[in-house]
Formats: C-alpha cells, structure tokens, sequence
C-alpha cells in the first residue's frame, strides 16, 4: 500500500483528511424526531451491517480511516470484520521507505505501533522514533495547511505513537500538548472538537468535561461522545442527560441515519455506540433518574409483607422494627441493589472545609446521590428542610465529576400526610434537587413513643454523615447545628 493510501478519505463520507480537519465547515445536523422502541429498534439491525461496510471499505494496510476504526472497535468482539490494517509489517515497511518521513506515515505507523507492537518488526521503533524528531522542526501550522494539526486522525496516530514510545516520546508528547493549547488549532466542528479533547486524554489522562450536549446533534458526534464518554475520555456533567440517555438519542438518530454518508471512522464511532447501547439489557437500557423515584415511591405499597406477628397467632413472632434513620438505608439498599448493578453505599465525598461528608447512597452511572431522611413527628419536617438545603451544596461542590443531583428520601414515622406536599414543593425548588419522595410508616407498625428526643437527621450504630476533623469539635458540637452524626 503505497503512503498516499495511507491518508484519511476526505471525500463526503464524513472522513477527516486535509479538507474535513479544524476548519472544515460545520454541518447541520437535524435532530431525529422521537420514535417509539420498536419503531428505532427494527431498522437498527440493517443500519448496523451498513456500517461495516463502511468500515470495510478502509480495511486496507496503512489506511488511517482503517486504523482509526481498528483503534475504535479493536475490543469489540462481535464486530464482524476480518481486520487487515496493519502497517507495522516488513512488507508495508518496505514499500513505503521512502515515504517514512511523512505525516500520514508517521500517523499509520504510531496507530501500528500501539495496536501490533508484539509482532512489529524492531526496525519499526527506531524509524518512528526519528521521523518524530524531525516532525518537532517543521511548522505544525504551515499556510497551506497540510499538517496534522488540521487532521485530527493524523494527530491522533501520532499522539500514539508517543505514547506507544514511553520515555523516548515524552518530548515530542510535550510539543503535541503545545500544539493543542495553540489558538491556531481551533475545532470547527463539535465533531472535531470531541476528537482534540480525546486526543488531549491520550496524551495527558486529562478528560475533558462536556456540560451541554444540546450541541451535539449528528449521528456521529452523539456516537464520539458516547464512545468517549465510556472510555474516561470525555466527563458527561450535563444535568439533563445521563449515559442511559444519551445512548438512546444515538439509537434514535441511528435508527433514520444514512450509512453512505458516512466515512469508515465515523460508521465505526456509529457502529460501536450502537452496538454498546444495545448489549445493555433491557432495564439498563431504559433506566434513568426518574426510574429511581419510580421504583422508591412503591416501598409503600411494597410494605404490605413487613413483618410484625401477633405474638398471640404466631408461635415465633418476628418483628421487624424501624425506629430510625439506619433501618430505612437497609430497606433502601435492598430496593436500589436489586434494580442498579452500580449503587454504591455511603457514597464518600471529597472534603468541604473541616468536614467530610458521605451521602447515603450513590449511582454513578446516573450521577445520582440518595440520601434519606428519618422524620419522627410532624415538627421534623422543617428540620429535614435545612439539612438538606445546606448538605446538597456540600455534597456537590467537589464532585461535578461524578454526581450533579440530589434525589431526597424522607420516611414519616408519625404519618403526618400534612405536611408532605409543603416539604416536597419546597425541595423541589432547589436547582441540585432530583426528586422527593416522603412515604409514611405501615399501619402494621405501631407508632414510636413521642419522647421529643429523636431528630430527624439520627443515625444508629455509628452510620457517619458528617465528621469533624478535629478532636475537639467531636467533643463540643457547634451550638448553630446540630450535628448529623449523632448517635443513637
């Protein structure tokens, strides 16, 4: 294959050679109307073979819209193709020495290196190695703009070939940092962009932070992002859509795209978000935040079973007591385990000022924390009103890289249906707040003793809210608040 193969298809199938890199023009992407699942699901199953023909268009040694596609689907089993894009062979070597010193090249040979360093003759490493060198000399922004800098799938070629290098490319990895931090490289494209802030993770480990995907409307930015977003590469943070959402907006434009219009490096990023969203099963595929107070507002209707035995009509009663906040976290813990593979107990949060928190509970995958409250008479409910209106912007503050809402819990002891809906409305209010869910105690379930000494926010056996660092104010607590790990 000669070198000039080698380079990116630029023509309308979506490549990214020359004319598709920063400054190609941005196309509108028209968003799919909302259909039902069968009406996405039935014509996915063409689409995705239309696909991989796409792809095996570019399954040629060397081809970088092969390589990348490789780079992209390598782990993915099911992809049904016979790859053959490897240029780190003594044959392709040999017919392309003396194009070695090349852009696309180089960019083919750092896809070969990272992908088939085991059988890469050792040749390889030197020759990339001193192309490297002799590419930090020349202008990565020359007037004709033929340059990689303008072909986010030559940079990224490169960038793994200093990477697949260690310490021998930490020089040449420093500049392509250079190069990305340069005005001059500026994404046209939300595409594009996508790519550089994949390009910078490879280089660096720093992901970039996508806060609104409003702007990604084409098929295949929703499938980047979706890719991205599953490697670490790219922070989904945007409180309207989570992974399980953004998934079913790339089945949904999948479902009515156009495969022809598609370059092998984008069918392969279509490819792979579509066929990651559908191997999900069905309950991850359509599991949300909502679907998370869905499930707890029936813990009322699920206590029907709580047992509490008539000692006068069971031989051995059992009784199952809730008398505070840590029993409700078990029963919450049985229902959320048995719906979310990824919940997580006492969800640690990074430390606020003096004083680290962890929330009850935690679902990363729909950057959802849970927390529960415990309410004893009609007058808790104030209380519980603060706590959580002080607490959620401390939970968050340190951890928009993981959770971004606050879904409330709140189970009545004293039954005072009253004063749900004012707490509820008033929660709700809060911009970080999800949902709220306030269920009252079974009738089965005699009521607690009105001593007035239970708070809404106490804990039993030692369940931590909030831990002050110093000996001292776990000694003295603050005469404003009243502190949230108290025991029973």
């Amino acid at each position: 294959m000669s070198a000039k193969d080698a380079a990116p298809d630029d023509g309308a199938g979506g490549g990214l050679g020359a004319a598709g890199g920063c400054d190609a023009k941005a196309r509108g992407g028209r968003s799919p109307e909302s259909r039902g699942p069968s009406a996405i699901v039935a014509p996915l199953g063409a689409q995705q073979r239309a696909l991989v023909d796409r792809v095996a268009g570019a399954n040629a040694p060397g081809n970088v819209e092969g390589l990348f596609a490789y780079h992209v689907l390598h782990d993915e089993p099911d992809f049904p193709l016979a790859w053959d894009v490897n240029p780190a062979t003594p044959a392709w070597l040999a017919a392309n020495a003396d194009r070695l010193g090349h852009m696309p090249t180089l960019a083919a040979l750092g896809y070969g290196l990272r992908h088939f360093r085991a059988t890469a003759p050792p040749p390889v490493v030197t020759r990339l190695a001193d192309g490297l060198a002799k590419l930090r000399l020349r202008d990565p922004f020359p007037e004709d703009r033929v340059s990689f800098a303008f072909d986010p799938l030559l940079f990224l070629g490169i960038a793994l070939a200093t990477v697949a290098l260690g310490k021998g490319g930490d020089e040449t990895r420093a500049w392509l940092v250079s190069v990305l931090d340069d005005p001059r490289c500026r994404a046209a494209t939300p595409y594009h962009a996508l790519l550089y802030g994949y390009i910078r993770w490879t280089l660096t480990g720093d992901a970039d932070t996508i806060d609104d995907v409003r702007q990604y409307r084409d098929v295949a930015e929703r499938a980047l992002l979706e890719w991205g977003s599953r490697r670490g590469a790219l922070l989904l943070v945007d409180p309207r859509v989570d992974l399980s959402r953004l998934q079913a907006r790339v089945l949904d434009a999948a479902a009515v795209a156009d495969p022809s219009a598609l370059g092998a490096a984008r069918a392969a990023l279509v490819w792979s978000a579509v066929h990651a969203s559908l191997v999900r099963s069905a309950d991850e595929l359509v599991l949300s935040r909502s679907h998370v107070a869905a499930v707890l507002r029936r813990f009322e209707a699920a206590m029907r079973r709580w047992r509490w035995d008539d000692p006068a009509a069971v031989k051995h009663p059992i009784r199952w007591e809730i008398t505070a906040e840590r029993e409700v976290q078990d029963i919450l813990w049985l229902i959320l385990r048995s719906v979310f593979d990824d919940v997580v107990d006492e969800e640690t949060l990074p430390k606020v000022g003096h004083s680290t928190y962890r929330a009850d509970f935690g679902i990363p995958s729909l950057r959802l924390l849970i927390e529960a409250k415990y309410a004893r008479k009609a007058g808790d409910f104030k209380a519980v009103e603060k706590e959580i209106m002080e607490d959620s912007v401390a939970y968050l503050l340190e951890t928009r890289d993981r959770y971004d809402r606050i879904l409330v819990f709140i189970y009545d002891e004293s039954a005072s249906v009253q004063e749900h809906g004012l707490t509820e409305m008033g929660l709700r209010k809060l911009p970080q707040i999800e949902d709220v869910v306030v269920v009252s105690r079974p009738s089965q379930l005699p009521a607690q003793p009105g001593d007035g000494e239970g708070t809404p926010g106490r804990r039993s056996r030692g369940r931590t809210k909030k831990a002050p660092t110093d000996p001292d104010a776990a000694a003295a607590p603050s005469p404003t608040r009243r502190p949230m790990a108290a025991a029973e």
